[in-house]
């Protein structure tokens, strides 16, 4: 996976949604160019792909289409993407039955090319009806396919990036976040937890095979309830507007710290992961675009 030369981020860009097959002008405000027809096709960029379902092997350093933003959508020039759990799961298919759970997965092979969720980056374009951003704005969120030269996402996906954090440190944050933010606020409403009549809370669950995986200990929690005084319950965290500005209002204040075990070159995801799968890296695996 030796990267090529980036093609020059400073001339057009393709302008149309992720999906687009469509050659129709699109306006937009780009970086540097104001408000700006463009078409699909016009631009390309290096990408981290897979075709098929598998280990890191599968994984490609290739040339594709830019992203373009449709009207409620931000086009980001990334600079960082965080490596996580669920992007393993993503590039494996594992377990079988996240194919059926998760509707952007398909059943023998992936629908969307590109991995990657975390994002942080500056924004080079915003489509029509994007209000709260505008190019050259620095943010941080959630998205598809951060693995890329360029991502685009729904504005309420993003928030400006703090300015005490590194691009690296703040693609650090957003899933993962969310996940701990939440179990945090889970974890306060049950503080008679353990108790005769308290509640656990199942955080996670990787290992149980690979048809069921970590799915199987959740399943059994409602129902291992009935029979105990105790109340089981699984935590699905939810990726959502309010908590991402909880978590930037945290880190601009101090009061929550980015730590990052390693990063690496888009050109080397395929030793990120495996770096991933070994679980020997103390801290969030980012990488630098």
């Amino acid at each position: 996976m030796n990267a090529e030369p980036s093609p020059d981020r400073g001339e057009s860009i393709n302008m149309d949604s992720p999906n687009a097959t469509t050659s129709a002008p699109v306006s937009a405000v780009m970086a540097g160019h104001g408000h700006r027809p463009v078409t699909a096709g016009m631009a390309t960029m290096q990408a981290v792909v897979q075709d098929r379902y598998g280990s890191a092997d599968v994984l490609e350093l290739a040339d594709i289409d830019q992203p373009v933003p449709a009207g409620n959508e931000v086009l980001m020039q990334v600079q960082a993407a965080g490596l996580h759990r669920g992007d393993w799961h993503v590039m494996t298919g594992l377990p079988y039955l996240i194919r059926i759970v998760v509707a952007a997965l398909g059943l023998r092979k992936p629908k969307s090319p590109v991995l990657g969720m975390d994002v942080a980056g500056r924004v080079e374009a915003v489509g029509c009806k994007v209000t709260r951003f505008q190019p050259g704005d620095e943010v941080f969120g959630w998205c598809d396919r951060s693995f890329a030269e360029y991502a685009s996402a729904p504005e309420d996906q993003l928030a400006a990036k703090p300015a005490n954090l590194s691009f690296e440190q703040a693609a650090a944050v957003p899933i993962s976040g969310f996940a701990a933010l939440q179990a945090l606020r889970t974890w306060a409403r049950s503080k008679r937890a353990l108790t005769p009549k308290g509640t656990l809370v199942i955080v996670g669950g990787e290992g149980g095979g690979r048809w069921m995986g970590g799915f199987l200990r959740n399943l059994r929690a409602p129902v291992l309830s009935r029979f105990t005084g105790q109340r089981l319950r699984m935590l699905a965290s939810r990726e959502n507007q309010e908590d991402l500005q909880t978590l930037g209002e945290l880190l601009e204040a101090g009061k929550l710290t980015p730590r990052i075990g390693r990063t690496y070159p888009l050109g080397e995801v395929r030793q990120a992961m495996r770096a991933l799968e070994a679980g020997n890296t103390r801290g969030k695996i980012v990488i630098t675009v």
